[in-house]
């Protein structure tokens, strides 16, 4: 296993007109299925007793080599590694992880939202416009990031390759989960490219199993979409369903 702080889930879909053709890459955390087999898996798989503890999550962290995550959580002081490990199991937090951003000129946006004294999360899209490639000229990336204590928790991330013209027509798009808290399985479980009109988009959508009984029962799911129009303007989301 490569030096890589957190364990990745990835799915990368090559699309071309009305076809789109899924491709996963390997990893501890990785799967592709289709959402209704995602969310009746969760929905049989009952989270462990209990709930996550400050020395549940350090063993968690060194299992998985997150060498990063664990040295940056055990600076921390003791206050802080508790909270630390109360929000990540609270599920009112990651239900609040979500937010919008849209721009028809900018080619990079980037804001932070306070959600209380500990979590914070982070939106940035990022738009390249004028590119000579073969088959799309524009691409838009889409991220969201939450972090907690400055520490980055969960990242998903999107992004669209297209040819920017009157009725736009989809090159390649990918969707990746980057997840380091250990009180909720994080992973992109479906993606949907589409073109309409003037404008192309991708939608992934992200399923939070809980690990936890303090997490909860039920499954989180998040659309995370993209969003570019025929003059590269674009909008990115993230919603709970």
């Amino acid at each position: 296993m490569k030096h890589a702080a957190r364990r990745t889930a990835t799915i990368l879909v090559a699309a071309a007109a009305a076809a789109a053709v899924a491709a996963p890459s390997a990893g501890a955390m990785e799967a592709t299925l289709k959402l209704s087999d995602t969310t009746q898996a969760a929905s049989a798989q009952a989270p462990a007793k209990g709930k996550l503890t400050v020395g549940k999550y350090v063993s968690y962290l060194k299992k998985q080599r997150m060498t990063k995550t664990l040295k940056a959580f055990q600076a921390l002081p003791k206050n802080k590694q508790a909270d630390f490990v109360k929000q990540l199991q609270d599920r009112r937090v990651l239900k609040a992880f979500a937010g919008v951003q849209a721009s028809k000129t900018k080619s990079h946006v980037k804001q932070t939202v306070r959600y209380n004294k500990a979590v914070s999360f982070v939106k940035e899209t990022t738009v390249k416009r004028g590119v000579k490639a073969r088959g799309w000229n524009t691409k838009m990336t889409s991220n969201f990031t939450e972090r907690i204590y400055n520490i980055p928790v969960t990242s998903t991330t999107t992004f669209i390759k297209y040819q920017a013209k009157k009725n736009p027509t989809v090159k390649d798009v990918g969707a990746k989960v980057t997840n380091v808290n250990a009180a909720f399985g994080i992973r992109v479980a479906d993606t949907e490219p589409d073109t309409r009109g003037q404008k192309v988009k991708l939608t992934a959508a992200v399923v939070a199993t809980p690990k936890y009984r303090s997490a909860g029962k039920a499954a989180l799911v998040k659309d995370h979409s993209v969003t570019g129009t025929a003059k590269a303007a674009f909008t990115s989301r993230l919603a709970n369903r």
